[in-house]
């Protein structure tokens, strides 16, 4: 008796093959971009929206004059950094709802909470300015990053801080 027949070589890979082999293929890809794309947009919602400093022409020293914009709860800078040793106006707009303060932390000073703020800390205060109106003062401080803050109770603990550069 001859033996069985040996089995016809296989010409074509069945479809279910196929479909998994793709699979296989792309499904890591799609996972990986899922995540890539959930971490882009946990990274973009919790961006700190307290801090708003818009950059314009700057001297290669800093500016002689700023202006700041006062909201709830940011300052927004005209320039990214002022000038070191020299007399620079401020002038600084509540554009906000309710009155603001203008003052400046000592360099290095960074307190947790308002209640660690102490007078010790303040090498400024430009005073406050009610909603709608302006006010306007000098600053001359050496080269370094300070914190502008608002003293009135409760803005700092709002977020309403930012750094100013002081540049030499």
């Amino acid at each position: 008796m001859d033996p069985p027949a040996a089995d016809p070589a296989v010409t074509h890979i069945p479809y279910k093959t196929q479909n998994a082999a793709w699979l296989n293929l792309f499904a890591p890809l799609v996972v990986v971009s899922l995540v890539l794309s959930v971490i882009a947009l946990a990274v973009a919602v919790n961006v700190d929206q307290t801090t708003v400093i818009q950059s314009g022409p700057v001297a290669a020293t800093g500016a002689t004059s700023l202006n700041a914009d006062l909201g709830e709860w940011d300052f927004i800078f005209d320039s990214p950094a002022i000038a070191a040793d020299t007399d620079v106006a401020v002038l600084f707009t509540n554009v906000g709802d309710v009155e603001h303060n203008f003052a400046v932390l000592r360099s290095g000073a960074n307190p947790a909470d308002e209640s660690k703020l102490d007078d010790g800390m303040i090498i400024a205060d430009l005073g406050d300015v009610l909603p709608g109106e302006s006010s306007s003062g000098t600053l001359n401080l050496v080269a370094g990053t300070y914190l502008v803050v608002c003293l009135i109770p409760g803005h700092y603990n709002s977020g309403m801080s930012a750094p100013l550069e002081v540049a030499a």
